[in-house]
C-alpha cells in the first residue's frame, strides 16, 4: 500500500476528483466505472499522466498539452506553498509546548487583630392586611395636610385679547347688508301690498339693514 499513490482526475472544468490509487506495479484501481469517466477525457496514456511524491493526476484529454503543463505547475506551486505553512504551524507548536507555564502565585494577607462579627439583619414581620390599609390610610392623611401647590395657567395680556377678538370679527367687515346680499330680494305682499324684503335661501323676511346671515358666508 505504501507504494500506491492518490490517482486525481483533473476534469475540462479544472475540477478534481479523487478517482482511485495509482501504482506502478497494480497500475490502476479505480473507484468509478472506467465508461463514465471516459466520456469527460479519462485516459490511461502516459502523455496526460503527471506524478508527485505521493499523487497521481490524470488530466482530461480534451485539453491541450501546453494547458496540463501549466495546470501541474499550478498544482505544484499550491502544494509547496501548503506544505511551507504546515510545517511553519509544526514548528511554532513545538516552541509553545517547551515554554515553561507559569504558577500563579497567592498572596495571603496578615490576620486582623480583632475579628468583627457580622450579624444578619432580621427580616422585617410580614404587614397583615389590616396593618397596610392603616399604613396607607396615615400616608393619605399626611398628604391631605401638604400645601396644594397650584399650577398657574399663563395669563393674555390685554393687547392679546383684543387681538383674538379682531381676528374672530374680521369677516364682519366684509359682510354686505341684506340689501346688499345676492340672496336678498324685494317682494309685495299678495293682499296689503307692502313691499318687504325677503331671503331665497332661508325663505325668512328680512330687513334691508340687516347684516347678511352665516350662510352668505359659508356658500361665498
Amino acid at each position: 500500500m505504501d507504494s500506491e499513490k492518490a490517482l486525481y482526475f483533473i476534469t475540462r472544468e479544472k475540477k478534481m476528483r479523487h478517482v482511485g490509487f495509482f501504482s506502478k506495479l497494480t497500475e490502476i484501481h479505480l473507484f468509478e466505472s472506467k465508461e463514465l469517466l471516459e466520456k469527460h477525457g479519462f485516459s490511461e496514456d502516459p502523455a496526460y499522466l503527471r506524478e508527485t511524491d505521493d499523487s497521481a493526476y490524470v488530466f482530461s484529454s480534451f485539453l491541450p498539452l501546453s494547458v496540463i503543463d501549466r495546470w501541474f505547475a499550478q498544482i505544484i506551486r499550491e502544494k509547496s506553498i501548503l506544505m511551507k505553512a504546515e510545517k511553519k504551524r509544526e514548528k511554532m507548536k513545538g516552541k509553545n509546548d517547551k515554554k515553561e507555564i507559569k504558577k500563579p502565585v497567592f498572596h495571603t494577607r496578615k490576620s486582623r487583630s480583632k475579628s468583627t462579627l457580622h450579624v444578619p439583619r432580621s427580616r422585617k414581620k410580614p404587614y397583615t392586611t389590616v396593618e397596610r390599609i392603616q399604613n396607607l390610610q396615615t400616608l393619605k392623611q399626611k398628604n391631605h395636610h401638604l400645601p396644594q401647590i397650584k399650577i398657574q395657567k399663563d395669563k393674555k395680556s390685554l393687547d392679546a385679547l383684543k387681538e383674538e377678538i379682531r381676528a374672530q370679527r374680521k369677516w364682519e367687515t366684509f359682510v354686505p347688508t341684506c340689501n346688499e346680499c345676492v340672496f336678498w330680494e324685494n317682494q309685495i305682499l299678495e293682499f296689503t301690498q307692502v313691499e318687504i324684503g325677503a331671503c331665497k335661501v332661508t325663505g325668512n323676511f328680512v330687513s334691508s339693514e340687516k347684516k347678511a346671515c352665516s350662510e352668505f358666508e359659508r356658500r361665498q
